[in-house]
């Protein structure tokens, strides 16, 4: 028989073990953010963030160190892809990261063929359940519509049109959600979403080396120089057209502090009437120079909104920070196009809609993610924060996942979100820090 001191013995020698498992996962946790961080501004960044921050929100993120390690070796493979001058040995690493994904993959057990059929069951689910549940949303969107609006037959179609709509969305998300974890739900997420991207950097530029357009370093970010010029250009155009020196100004633009926003307005797209229940249009309002233009935004751009119902504290960067983020707004916009062929496809209210565009944007530049929600009770009414509760329940991500990397990066401020009632007609809101206030301050 073991005595008390032996056994009091064995428990002592095991927690060392225990604690050596943190701090490596730690470390690499760490390691892995800051690789991230130093890529150059791209959408991978967000996946890759958002993959790492759904394993730090585990109960016990040390046993997936394995899977952080895979992480990893890809953020490494990515790293030195974009570090590559010649279009023959991006070649070498566009193969490296192809495997380095395929094992990430495999570590995270996603493509085995259980998985599939599973995938193929759960799909077949949800279409039925989406037409149940649609059938259900219209039917309360109807009579909703019907008794919320002077206009019955506006209010109905609308609220039959909208009720349909989310019905359907959350219909069939949910034997995906009622069958599988929040994680291993992430975890497919994130990285089928990693799979598609690389595969469309793959296939874009293997083209183009066929075609023998050799570019520097081609196969990171095809035409990069392009967009970065055509950025540089609507920057002069609209707001240094009035500078005799325009390259010289530019330069100094570069190098001056910047100002942002964060903010939300109502998401009724179908009808103003249902401001407060179908939740929050995200984007990113900035200024240069005290100039403001169309925003930074998912959607059809016309012009920076004059009332927001959400905001952040202003932001302050440099302008090469903002130029950074104008450019890779100027990339989203051709892979993230508003049609119908996006949105059946790509567009996932919860996951991938306007706030992961604005995310996007803020992570793929090396930025704190936003606390701005998509829906939020402060300013929703009771039928949208059902909505709400229904669509945290059957997203693939959590809104409060990145709050766990947000450390990680850079931010000035941690002020709360404010919110904001609409005013009466003919009245423009005033934020005491919007539109800032011009400046050609060089950041130290």
């Amino acid at each position: 028989m073991r005595t008390n001191s032996s056994l009091t013995s064995s428990v002592e020698a095991s927690k060392p073990q225990v604690n050596t498992a943190q701090l490596i996962y730690q470390r690499l946790f760490e390691e892995t953010l800051n690789d991230i961080k130093a890529l150059p501004p791209n959408e991978l960044s967000y996946y890759l963030v958002l993959l790492v921050a759904s394993i730090q929100h585990e109960k016990h993120p040390e046993k997936h160190t394995l899977l952080l390690a895979e992480t990893h070796d890809l953020v490494l493979a990515l790293k030195r892809l974009y570090q590559e001058k010649t279009p023959e040995t991006c070649a070498k690493h566009l193969q490296e990261i192809t495997l380095r994904l395929n094992s990430l993959m495999n570590q995270a057990q996603i493509n085995t063929t259980p998985m599939k059929i599973k995938k193929i069951v759960l799909t077949i689910c949800g279409v039925i359940t989406g037409i149940i549940v649609g059938i259900l949303g219209a039917i309360i969107g109807l009579g909703l519509g019907l008794f919320s609006q002077p206009n019955v037959l506006k209010g109905a179609r609308s609220g039959f049109l909208c009720g349909l709509v989310i019905g359907i969305i959350i219909g069939f998300r949910l034997p995906s959600t009622l069958s599988q974890s929040h994680f291993e739900n992430n975890l497919i997420f994130c990285l089928n979403s990693i799979e598609k991207i690389c595969a469309e950097l793959e296939e874009k530029n293997t083209t183009r080396f066929k075609e023998g357009k050799k570019d520097e370093n081609p196969y990171a970010c095809a035409d990069y120089d392009f967009y970065q010029n055509e950025t540089k250009k609507y920057i002069i155009e609209t707001f240094l057209a009035d500078e005799p020196d325009k390259e010289a100004a530019f330069l100094a633009f570069l190098d001056s502090e910047q100002a942002f926003q964060v903010c939300t307005t109502p998401s009724g797209l179908v009808d103003r009437k249902f401001d407060g229940t179908l939740g929050h249009h995200s984007l990113i309002r900035f200024s240069i120079n005290g100039k403001t233009d169309i925003p930074i935004e998912f959607g059809s751009r016309k012009t920076s909104p004059r009332w927001v119902d959400q905001a952040e504290p202003t932001r302050h960067v440099s302008g090469k920070k903002l130029f950074e983020m104008l450019t890779l707004d100027r990339i989203l916009q051709e892979t993230h196009p508003k049609n119908l062929e996006f949105t059946l496809k790509h567009y996932q209210l919860g996951d991938n809609d306007c706030l992961t565009y604005v995310n996007k944007i803020l992570i793929g530049t090396g930025q704190t993610p936003t606390k701005i929600k998509r829906f939020t009770p402060e300013i929703d009414t009771t039928t949208g924060q059902m909505i709400g509760a229904l669509t945290r329940f059957t997203s693939a991500t959590a809104e409060h996942e990145l709050d766990a990397v947000a450390p990680f990066f850079a931010s000035e401020t941690d002020l709360p979100i404010r919110f904001f009632k609409r005013p009466p007609r003919g009245k423009n809101q005033v934020l005491p820090d919007w539109p800032p206030s011009p400046t050609l301050v060089s950041i130290a």
